[in-house]
């Protein structure tokens, strides 16, 4: 059976919610929005208390539906999108062209994601209307995903019970699914010199600059291998111009599909900043001086990869195969909502909604692919037992 949806709904909905502004950690006005839908649809809507932690206007929105007809006994189902959208995301007005919706440019769309909150709101109506079977489902809608996967982190997982599966929202192109990513570690360097004056006596000082530069010239960043990658992003260093450099702090990341290389490359990033502290000590007033190193790593995520074999990733590539769409399930180098609900047992692959050019003015939402999207959902949803 190839379930249909209600095009015109659909985007009159996501209309309506691209036009309620929902910036990250303000997500309030939009979170009001859901809990009245999602309440007319018969769901029981709760919000958590993720905003108490995450300094927000608002927590997660969980909502729970009854499964029905020869579903109704199967483990539940989480759906899931994210509320929050990035700058310049407020004072949107969506324009229709064709099979495409955009903006005049001044602002982004923010398609990315209330595309898939239409969905999810799209497919709960449809469930009812039709009364199509389907399994218990948890309706989620987390805040400030765009910051680091904020909200999710700090979800209320106690009142998703029982929940082994999913299917999230919140991706590009409608022919690719989220199933992977990597383990993520933040680096925090710091080297501790010596202070001089730079003019009168820059002998006695020893230069955490060049200490830094010397580590850095003798490693390797960007793409390691295929599967690692190491990236410094932020400096922070001196106090003035005519003095050496005595201290410096970089930051950065360390990721990878492969756990032991991370870790190789890691002790070998930081094995070149030892070697280079040692290089650059001497003797400054009769008194050996050697620099000092901090290099901190903190576990940010863990590597997330969705068995190919689950039945979550079955039913999805069936339901699509249904539609004419066969789906490439990829892996990603970012850390989307997926590796969290992986991290707690959760295997919810991240499908993708149409949406082009997202974090940008130039946002456009395929609506060809959006309704495609949504057909593709609600198939899976009212297919599945587990």
């Amino acid at each position: 059976m190839v379930c249909n949806v209600n095009k015109d709904r659909m985007l009159k909905t996501l209309i309506e919610v691209i036009k309620i502004d929902s910036l990250s950690y303000k997500e309030h006005n939009v979170a009001k929005y859901l809990k009245a839908k999602l309440k007319r649809l018969g769901g029981k809507v709760t919000v958590d208390n993720a905003h108490k932690k995450t300094g927000g206007t608002t927590g997660n929105v969980i909502s729970f539906f009854k499964g029905a007809g020869k579903n109704a006994n199967s483990k539940p189902l989480l759906i899931g999108a994210h509320m929050d959208t990035v700058t310049p995301g407020t004072g949107i007005k969506p324009i229709k062209k064709g099979n495409t919706l955009c903006t005049d440019g001044s602002t982004i769309l923010g398609a990315d994601n209330k595309a898939g909150m239409a969905i999810t709101l799209e497919l709960l109506q449809v469930l009812k209307e039709k009364k199509l079977p389907h399994p218990p489902i948890y309706a989620v809608y987390t805040t400030a995903e765009e910051p680091g996967v904020v909200g999710v982190r700090h979800l209320d997982y106690k009142k998703l019970k029982n929940v082994k599966s999913g299917i999230l929202l919140d991706w590009l192109d409608l022919n690719e699914v989220l199933s992977e990513s990597p383990t993520f570690y933040q680096l925090d360097i710091t080297i501790h010199g010596r202070a001089s004056h730079g003019a009168a006596a820059p002998e006695k000082g020893i230069s955490a600059l060049e200490i830094a530069s010397m580590a850095i010239t003798k490693s390797k960043f960007g793409w390691l291998d295929k599967e690692t990658t190491c990236n410094l992003g932020l400096v922070k260093g001196g106090t003035t111009d005519n003095t050496v450099m005595s201290l410096i702090n970089l930051k950065g990341d360390i990721r990878s599909h492969n756990t032991k290389k991370l870790e190789k490359n890691m002790a070998k990033l930081e094995n070149e900043f030892k070697k280079a502290c040692k290089a650059y000590a001497k003797k400054i007033d009769g008194k050996m001086i050697t620099p000092k190193l901090e290099f901190k790593k903190k576990f940010l995520f863990k590597k997330c990869s969705i068995p190919p074999s689950s039945l979550i990733v079955k039913t999805i590539k069936k339901s699509a195969k249904k539609h004419g769409v066969n789906l490439k399930f990829i892996r990603i180098n970012g850390v989307p909502e997926t590796a969290i609900y992986s991290q707690h047992g959760i295997y919810a692959p991240c499908m993708g909604c149409g949406t082009k050019n997202v974090h940008t003015t130039r946002e456009q939402l395929d609506l060809k692919q959006f309704y495609k999207c949504a057909e593709i959902v609600l198939d899976a949803v009212s297919s599945f037992r587990q």
